[in-house]
């Protein structure tokens, strides 16, 4: 391509080509977000105690923070 890409976290097992070079990006920092979903009236027990497990004590992010970069149709922007 001869430029620069950024990778997706999603597939980051993978082994890089040799002749690939991976280089941080550090200014901006690059956030990757992802979003909980769940139905509005759910009510099945063990969703909830899911939804309730993975959000419990998650804090500010830092998404907003001067210095991160994210990519304008970000629903978290």
């Amino acid at each position: 391509m001869g430029r620069p890409v950024l990778n997706s976290p999603k597939d980051q097992g993978a082994t890089l080509p040799p002749d690939l070079a991976q280089r941080l990006v550090i200014d901006p920092a690059v956030m990757w977000t992802w979003s909980l979903v769940w139905r509005r009236d759910e009510v099945r027990p063990v969703v909830l105690a899911a939804v309730d497990a993975i959000t419990r004590d998650v804090g500010e992010l830092g998404l907003h923070d001067p210095g991160t970069w994210l990519p304008d149709g970000d629903p978290h922007k």
